[in-house]
C-alpha cells in the first residue's frame, strides 16, 4: 500500500466513514489515477474535468454514479492533499435527476410475494414491504428491536449509520419479526402469524398437513 493511499484511508477513519464508502472512495480514485497513468497527486483541475467528461460522454454513467466520483476526488484533493482550490468549481457535480417511484398495485405486490417459494424469504420481503426497511436491515433485524406495544421497529445503524423508528403497518409484523430471527430458516409459524394479522388465516390453524398447504396456497396483501 502507497503512502499517500494509507494516509487517504486513515483520514476517512478518523471521519468515521463507513468502510465501504472507504472502498468506494480508494477504488474512484485509483481508476481516475489509472485513466491518466499517473499519481493522482500529479494531476490537477484540468484532468478532473477531462476524467468527468469521459465518464458523462464516452461511458454514458448515471448521474447517481459520477456523483460518488466527485465525492471521492473532493475528498482526495481537499481533505487528504489539502489542495487550495474552490472545490464546488474545480470539482462539480452534476444535478441528479429525480424521477418518481414506480408504484405496485396490491394485486402485483400480492403476486410478487406469493412467487416466492421459500418461507423465511417470503417473509422477510413481506416485513421489509410493509414497514419500509431496507434488505440489509431486514437481515439485521432482532427480536429486541421490536416494540410491540408502540408497534415500531428500531432501526440501528442503517444508512449513513443512522438509527430510526419505523412503523409497523400490520399486527402481526412484530411476531413474525421475532420468528425470522429464532426459526434460522424454519419461519413457518411467522408465516401464519402473518397470515392471521392479513385476516387470510385462523389463529387456530395447523402447520401439519391441510393447515400447511393452506398457507402454502394463501396470498397477502400487506397493506
Amino acid at each position: 500500500m502507497s503512502p499517500l493511499r494509507r494516509r487517504m484511508i486513515e483520514d476517512m477513519q478518523i471521519r468515521n466513514l463507513t468502510p465501504n464508502t472507504q472502498r468506494v472512495y480508494v477504488a474512484q480514485v485509483v481508476r481516475f489515477a489509472c485513466h491518466f497513468g499517473k499519481s493522482p497527486d500529479l494531476l490537477g483541475p484540468p484532468e478532473i474535468r477531462t476524467y468527468l467528461l469521459h465518464l458523462t460522454q464516452e461511458r454514458r454513467l448515471a448521474a447517481s454514479s459520477i456523483i460518488v466520483t466527485v465525492s471521492a476526488l473532493r475528498f482526495f484533493y481537499h481533505t487528504t492533499l489539502k489542495r487550495p482550490w474552490a472545490v464546488e468549481d474545480d470539482i462539480p457535480a452534476g444535478r441528479q435527476a429525480k424521477k418518481l417511484p414506480v408504484v405496485l398495485s396490491q394485486e402485483e405486490v400480492a403476486r410478487f410475494l406469493g412467487a416466492v417459494d421459500n418461507l423465511k424469504h417470503r417473509v422477510i420481503l413481506t416485513v421489509c414491504y410493509a414497514t419500509g426497511l431496507r434488505i440489509s436491515e431486514a437481515v439485521r433485524l432482532r427480536p429486541g428491536a421490536i416494540d410491540s406495544k408502540r408497534m415500531v421497529i428500531r432501526v440501528e445503524q442503517g444508512k449513513g449509520r443512522k438509527d430510526r423508528y419505523v412503523m409497523l403497518r400490520f399486527a402481526g409484523c412484530q411476531v413474525a419479526g421475532r420468528e425470522i430471527v429464532r426459526s434460522g430458516g424454519r419461519c413457518r409459524q411467522g408465516f401464519r402469524l402473518l397470515l392471521v394479522a392479513a385476516g387470510r388465516a385462523s389463529p387456530r390453524a395447523s402447520l401439519n398437513s391441510g393447515g400447511s398447504d393452506s398457507i402454502q396456497r394463501s396470498r397477502i396483501i400487506p397493506v
